[in-house]
């Protein structure tokens, strides 16, 4: 992927007649690099002598692409049992229709929505993928999930690297109430969510679980963040649990969650 090793044969300089074989890795490129793998058989070089008539080491290495990132995801979970109305449904009112929310959780603002909380959207070194950011409420369940995509402005290769730069910090929440009030209804609405959060005197202590960050694990660095597509939960709370926000008094919890893409 991105290039071909080259292969070259040379006459050894000691005059014996030795022919040297050597591997060469392509030169990197904005989405690939590549590194030359070797061990006590496969070497970066091979000498054939006259004497022996074979080469040695018998291979020669192989060279491994690390292909980087070029988009991250996540979101949060909240189960509104006790919350009274739905956000994000097809029977939501007021801020908190599916439209009113998604402009909620895409508009670059200070207070509400991603951008204030997504590191490299606060540094401006990736960008909102607008077409895969947004919410969808279940209520069966009720539960609301809001989620969000960024692509970055160059290449990423390290997981550290993504970690640092997509995940919302632990114990932050993304705020989607209280943004664009515009009438009585919407204050009240806004009002309730707000209530039941501050009642709830709930200790913020999300920590997801973190992929292995040694830059020199080549495994790590170039394996994705989950599993398998789509969305894996990585945490799943209750009231008696200590991960995850809880909000244990009304019912109300924040779960987190990655995504691979």
């Amino acid at each position: 992927k991105g290039g071909s090793n080259t292969i070259t044969y040379e006459e050894n300089s000691n005059g014996a007649g030795d022919r040297v074989a050597t591997v060469t890795c392509p030169a990197d490129t904005s989405t690939d690099q590549f590194s030359l793998s070797t061990s006590s058989n496969a070497g970066a070089t091979a000498t054939c002598t006259k004497e022996s008539g074979k080469f040695e080491p018998a291979f020669l290495g192989f060279c491994q692409v690390k292909s980087g990132a070029t988009s991250d995801g996540a979101g949060q979970l909240w189960n509104l049992q006790t919350l009274g109305f739905e956000v994000c449904s097809d029977a939501s009112t007021g801020d908190y229709t599916k439209a009113n929310m998604l402009a909620t959780l895409t508009k670059d603002d200070d207070t509400c929505g991603f951008y204030p909380k997504v590191p490299c959207l606060k540094d401006s070194t990736c960008t909102l993928d607008t077409d895969n950011t947004g919410c969808s409420y279940e209520a069966s369940t009720t539960t609301l999930t809001i989620f969000y995509q960024i692509n970055y402005k160059t290449t990423q290769f390290k997981v550290s690297d993504r970690n640092a730069m997509y995940k919302i910090p632990s114990g932050e929440v993304v705020q989607f109430w209280g943004c664009n009030a515009q009438s009585k209804r919407d204050l009240a609405l806004n009002a309730a969510f707000l209530k039941q959060l501050q009642d709830s005197n709930s200790t913020v202590i999300i920590q997801p679980n973190q992929p292995a960050n040694t830059d020199t694990d080549t495994s790590s660095d170039t394996s994705s963040d989950t599993s398998g597509p789509g969305f894996k939960i990585l945490q799943i709370v209750g009231a008696a649990a200590v991960a995850g926000v809880v909000f244990s008094a009304f019912g109300l919890a924040i779960f987190v969650y990655y995504k691979s893409v």
